[in-house]
């Protein structure tokens, strides 16, 4: 049905996704389709040969598997590239944009498929979308940080202001 006024169509919409029968009916219907996806295998064999085939490649290839979802991730989130994503890393000269620590990009510390330590983060700003989000590199602990702070530069200016205080007033004391 044709609409004149967008905000109406957004209320209709909304309200449409809110209704609780039909969330059941979507549910119900995506766990339906799930099912049949999943025997499908079983029952189509060529198919069958084609997961085991793509498997086994995936098992024999485990570096370039990693490497294409790192590439689909950068893309997808960030709308970065890897090489982009390197050009960054070399424009901070490998440093924390807040703390100056040296990072690295690599994917994984090789041990037991923890992530590295010293691995770079893509600081981004949550309210954009795409390669305007990103910010720059930092570390994982300032990265972390601004994480706790939602990203807002008040609450950061009054930790530094409580901390500058609390120094002061320690000195005071003692």
């Amino acid at each position: 049905m044709p609409w004149k006024d967008p905000q109406k169509r957004r209320e209709y919409e909304r309200k449409r996704s809110q209704d609780p029968k039909r969330k059941a009916a979507i549910a119900k219907a995506s766990k339906e389709s799930h099912e049949r996806r999943m025997q499908r295998p079983t029952t189509d064999p060529v198919r069958a040969r084609r997961i085991a085939r793509v498997n086994a490649w995936n098992k024999a290839h485990p570096e370039k598997v990693r490497l294409f979802a790192e590439k689909a991730r950068l893309r997808r989130e960030y709308g970065l590239t890897l090489e982009e994503l390197r050009s960054l890393f070399e424009s901070q000269e490998g440093l924390c944009g807040i703390c100056s620590k040296l990072m690295c990009l690599c994917q994984r510390d090789g041990k037991r498929g923890k992530a590295c330590p010293t691995r770079a983060c893509i600081d981004h700003d949550h309210s954009k979308t795409g390669r305007e989000s990103v910010r720059g590199l930092l570390c994982d602990a300032c990265n972390n940080g601004l994480g706790r702070f939602r990203d807002r530069p008040d609450l950061l200016r009054n930790a530094v202001t409580y901390l500058e205080t609390s120094r002061r007033a320690l000195k005071a004391v003692g």
